[in-house]
């Protein structure tokens, strides 16, 4: 707690190298802590092309105050432009991190567990969502209210559907999305 006080973020762990435990790292610590305090990064690995630059490993840095480090100058133009887009819309979203987060998922226990975050209470103007696939059903409910879901960015495949006064969303394994509304 003293950090909180005598900083204005924090590095979560040197451990960015996997999406999936950088995501974990942020919505756990998100639970308790504002999002500017929950700092990771894309890490590029040296040598190893594009192979870092995917929407997953974006937006898995997204509950927080997203950065990128290592090698990120040997990426395709295509990768460039792909981190360019992200880093824009992040800057348009980022506001509404920092508004109430809810999860409507319990946190994951294991791979097969999804994972959500929704900001933004229920008469806001607007909400984000965000969801993430590692393993498990290729298909959730998650107790959000239907509306005008919007992909924003993630898996070109994600799909949300209203359903009963809630939403099915369905993810590719190793995926993830944001949606607004």
């Amino acid at each position: 707690w003293g950090m909180a006080v005598r900083t204005h973020g924090n590095w979560l762990s040197d451990h960015t190298a996997h999406p999936d435990v950088s995501r974990f790292f942020q919505t756990g610590a998100s639970r308790f802590w504002p999002a500017h305090y929950l700092t990771s990064a894309v890490r590029a690995h040296r040598n190893a092309g594009d192979a870092d630059a995917t929407s997953h490993n974006m937006v898995s840095r997204m509950m927080g105050s997203l950065s990128f480090n290592g090698d990120i100058a040997q990426w395709s133009a295509e990768a460039k432009a792909r981190a360019k887009h992200y880093v824009a819309t992040y800057k348009e979203i980022r506001r509404l991190i920092t508004r109430n987060v809810h999860f409507p998922l319990p946190q994951p226990r294991s791979d097969r567990d999804w994972d959500a975050v929704l900001y933004g209470d229920d008469g806001d103007d607007e909400q984000l969502l965000l969801a993430f696939r590692l393993e498990g059903p290729g298909a959730i409910s998650l107790p959000v209210g239907p509306g005008n879901w919007m992909r924003i960015l993630g898996s070109d495949t994600a799909q949300i559907v209203d359903c009963d006064g809630a939403v099915t969303v369905r993810l590719e394994r190793g995926s993830s999305a944001i949606w607004r509304r």
